[in-house]
C-alpha cells in the first residue's frame, strides 16, 4: 500500500501524509499507530483519528437504530 509507505517515510511532509487519511481504514490506522512504526507525534494523531472515527461510527449506528415507542409494551 503506497499510503502506508508514505506514512513510514521519515521525511514525508505532514500534509502529504494527512491527505491519505480518508483512504485508510480504521484497521490500517491502528496498524500504523503501533509503537515504533511512525514518529510518536504522528502516532498520537493516528490514535486520535481512530477514536474520532469510532465515535462517528457509534453515533451513526445509534441514530439509525429504530426509536422505541414509549407507549409500546415492554417485552423484555
Amino acid at each position: 500500500m503506497f499510503a502506508s509507505h508514505c506514512f513510514r517515510h521519515p521525511s514525508a511532509p505532514l500534509a502529504a501524509i494527512l491527505s491519505y487519511l480518508p483512504e485508510l481504514t480504521v484497521s490500517d490506522l491502528r496498524e500504523l499507530a503501533a509503537p515504533g512504526i511512525v514518529p510518536e507525534s504522528l502516532r498520537k494523531y493516528l490514535q486520535a483519528e481512530v477514536q474520532r472515527r469510532m465515535r462517528v461510527s457509534e453515533k451513526a449506528a445509534s441514530e439509525s437504530a429504530p426509536a422505541k415507542d414509549p407507549r409500546a409494551p415492554n417485552r423484555e
